[in-house]
C-alpha cells in the first residue's frame, strides 16, 4: 500500500515542478513501479493473492507504466526544445 501512495506523490509531484525536476520524479515513479511489480509477484507465490487478482493488478499497473512512458518521452522532447 505504501509504494502506491509513493507512487501517487511522485506522480503528483511531477505535475507541480519545473520539467528538469520533472523528469527525476517520473523517473522514481518508474522504479517505484517495478516495485509495486515485485511485490505484486511475491504475493501471488506466497498465496496471498489470487492469480486473477494479480492479473487484474498487472493490466492496471501496466496501463499506468504506459501512461508514464508517454510523459517520460513527451518531457524528454520538450527538454529538447
Amino acid at each position: 500500500f505504501r509504494s502506491c501512495v509513493d507512487l501517487l506523490e511522485k506522480l503528483s509531484e511531477a505535475r507541480y515542478v519545473v520539467q528538469k525536476e520533472r523528469q527525476e520524479r517520473l523517473s522514481e515513479a518508474d522504479m517505484i513501479i517495478a516495485k509495486i511489480r515485485i511485490i505484486l509477484r511475491l504475493s501471488y507465490e506466497l498465496k496471498c493473492i489470487s492469480l486473477g487478482l494479480l492479473e487484474e493488478l498487472s493490466i492496471q499497473l501496466n496501463e499506468i507504466g504506459k501512461m508514464l512512458g508517454a510523459m517520460k518521452g513527451t518531457e524528454k522532447n520538450e527538454l529538447k526544445t
